[in-house]
């Protein structure tokens, strides 16, 4: 009982480690040895190797909920505010204090 116990968290800690590697490999390129744990780990997880595979589309709705949020502040803009911003963005001035 101790011995599937000790399995057990061993490989929930495993899992949670290989799921930060993931979501660090999306921003920046892991060293060999980690892409390797990777691969081995995801090979024989169902579970990580699911993970995987949805985190790409987790990313793009994660952005697109976040495009939106910044859609809506700008469509609160008034037609002055909006038309002051692009002649500010056209102007290349320093902003306003």
């Amino acid at each position: 009982m101790r011995r599937l116990l000790a399995k057990i968290i061993f490989r929930i800690v495993e899992c949670e480690r290989i799921m930060k590697l993931l979501s660090r490999a999306m921003d920046s390129r892991l060293g060999i040895c980690q892409r390797l744990a990777i691969r081995m780990h995801c090979w024989c997880c169902p579970g990580c190797s699911t993970y995987e595979l949805q985190l790409p589309f987790l990313r793009e709705a994660m952005q697109r909920v976040d495009d939106e949020k910044n859609t809506e502040r700008i469509a609160k803009f008034s037609t002055e505010d909006k038309q002051r911003l692009v002649r500010f963005l056209k102007s290349n001035e320093p902003p306003p204090e």
